[in-house]
């Protein structure tokens, strides 16, 4: 006896097209992944075969990709490499490089981020919504400020954590491990975001 299929409904229908879509993406991904990473292993042998000095100039006259894309390309390709030596130590050479392009786990979006803010994937920092911006200037009058003298202030307060004479008082419910933990991975996703500003910052 042949069972009969159910029909799909219309949101099985959607749902199943959304994966097939969703394994593309993670397979452009991948591959995106893999270009990024050995376009930076391979502008970095050509600069190993450029004069020193001569690289900005070199690259200038091929009249193909700019200083900067080509300078992101070579920070992702450096920060794989090194996860990859952290990663296994032992591998050396091309093996390393085809490791560090296809199997290391990256660890940080930061300089993907650059790339793909130079690019022009993302908004440029300090680009914004003007509308939405006015419209929320009209209903309170206020907008994000960051002042880096209250900032200093407490990083420098951080880094009296060891001292004798630092009390430290917990959020409740938490115990020390847990809070501290919870500062590091904020601290370490805030470094990404002043990273990432600062390249733009460089670039303009």
């Amino acid at each position: 006896m042949t069972l009969q299929k159910r029909p799909q409904t219309e949101a099985e229908k959607f749902f199943a097209a959304g994966v097939q879509e969703a394994q593309r993406c993670e397979s452009a991904l991948q591959r995106a992944r893999e270009y990024m990473i050995h376009a930076g292993l391979l502008f970095r042998k050509a600069k190993e075969s450029v004069n020193h000095g001569d690289w900005e100039q070199f690259i200038i006259a091929q009249q193909s990709c700019s200083v900067r894309a080509v300078q992101k390309y070579m920070a992702i390709a450096n920060k794989a490499l090194e996860w990859a030596r952290k990663e296994s130590p032992k591998l050396i050479g091309t093996a390393l490089e085809r490791y560090a392009s296809t199997e290391v786990t990256l660890m940080s979006t930061v300089e993907v981020n650059a790339l793909l803010r130079y690019l022009g994937f993302f908004r440029k920092f300090g680009e914004y919504d003007k509308s939405k911006y006015d419209t929320k200037r009209l209903n309170n009058g206020e907008q994000l400020e960051l002042n880096f003298e209250k900032v200093f202030a407490g990083v420098r307060l951080i880094k009296e954590l060891k001292s004798a004479g630092c009390v430290m008082t917990f959020p409740e419910g938490k115990d020390k491990e847990q809070a501290l933990k919870e500062l590091q991975a904020e601290l370490q996703s805030a470094l990404e975001v002043v990273a990432s500003e600062l390249e733009e910052t460089i670039d303009v």
